[in-house]
């Protein structure tokens, strides 16, 4: 199948609507399809999106559900949720308006087969959360890692660090892809607790808090 042009007319309400709402940091097409063609491909049945934004990538997602499966998409922005809302009409798909650290603290241990970080929440705070609920043999997937219009003053070092903890992680196995707007695959091997040294070590601290820095 072809995601991009099955999808055309509902890319288009996406981004008109999008336009009208002023919001301009919606999911690279192709990460989108790309995340799609992951999922249909393992079979994924719990789906985690941190970011709905207006929903782009949840359409593509979506479409690559297996009938038994579940999407969960959460973001605080309640105006870009409804966009998203409007276009997709899908009982396997759960939109959630709230704060995506809260949510992750809430989920239990490996409540998922695969995750979408594209929030800030998951990916540069609460990392160890998102991955906790992660399921063994899940994948977890970031992107928006090279350098974007929108990125906050000084963020490269945090993209580093991200990457850096990532590779560090016992348990876990990395592929990063310098493509499309830069993404980052991960896949869980095992159960085992993030080590306390990571936690620790001074590079990696942010990436475990629960707070958003002051620049964002």
């Amino acid at each position: 199948m072809n995601y991009l042009q099955t999808l055309a007319p509902q890319i288009a309400r996406i981004e008109q609507a999008s336009s009208a709402l002023g919001f301009v940091a919606s999911c690279d097409l192709q990460v989108a399809n790309f995340c799609a063609v992951l999922v249909a491909g393992l079979g994924s049945r719990r789906v985690l999106e941190l970011g709905t934004g207006t929903g782009l990538s949840i359409l593509f997602l979506a479409q690559a559900l297996a009938e038994d499966a579940h999407l969960v998409s959460v973001d605080i922005d309640a105006k870009c949720s409804a966009v998203a809302a409007q276009v997709i009409n899908e009982a396997r798909v759960q939109l959630e308006v709230a704060d995506a650290g809260a949510f992750l603290k809430a989920c239990q241990p490996n409540s998922y087969d695969f995750i979408f970080a594209d929030a800030w929440p998951g990916k540069f705070s609460h990392l160890d959360v998102a991955l906790e609920a992660l399921a063994p043999n899940g994948l977890y997937l970031i992107d928006d890692l090279l350098p974007q219009d929108n990125w906050p003053k000084n963020h490269q070092p945090r993209v580093e660090a991200l990457l850096a903890a990532l590779e560090a992680m016992d348990g876990f196995a990395l592929s990063y892809l310098n493509w499309a707007s830069g993404l980052a695959v991960v896949s869980k091997l095992d159960d085992r607790p993030i080590a306390p040294e990571i936690r620790r070590h001074a590079d990696y601290a942010f990436l475990f808090s629960e707070t958003m820095p002051s620049d964002i």
